[in-house]
Formats: structure tokens, C-alpha cells, sequence
């Protein structure tokens, strides 16, 4: 079940399942901790979302940082 269920992630578009992740995880307002947005951005990760991906979504959800 939990193959199937990483299977059907991955075929969703990475912009909307990482938005509905980020939503879920970090609620309706964006933190200001950075530790938050640094769990969340390694949590993704581990899902096998690429970096362009997740930073594209943390910048969407209110993310700001340097690069």
C-alpha cells in the first residue's frame, strides 16, 4: 500500500502535491522560524522532490531566504 501510494505522488504534479504538503505540514500562514521551513524542505526531500521543485513551492508558500 505504501508503494502505491508514493506511486501516485509521484505521478501528480510536483507543484501541487508539494503546495498541499507544505499546507498540510505548515498550516494557513507561513512560519517564521527557519527550522520550520528547513523540516519541511528536507521532508520533501526525502519524498525524491528535486530541490527546484521544493524551493519553487516554499517560495509560493511565503518563503524567503538567501541562496
Amino acid at each position: 500500500i505504501r508503494r502505491q501510494r508514493q506511486m501516485c505522488i509521484r505521478d501528480r504534479d510536483p507543484a501541487e502535491a508539494i503546495d498541499a504538503f507544505l499546507a498540510k505540514k505548515l498550516g494557513d500562514t507561513p512560519p517564521e522560524d527557519r527550522r520550520a521551513w528547513k523540516r519541511a524542505s528536507d521532508a520533501l526531500a526525502r519524498r525524491g522532490y528535486a530541490w527546484s521543485d521544493i524551493s519553487e513551492g516554499l517560495r509560493r508558500y511565503g518563503a524567503e531566504w538567501e541562496e
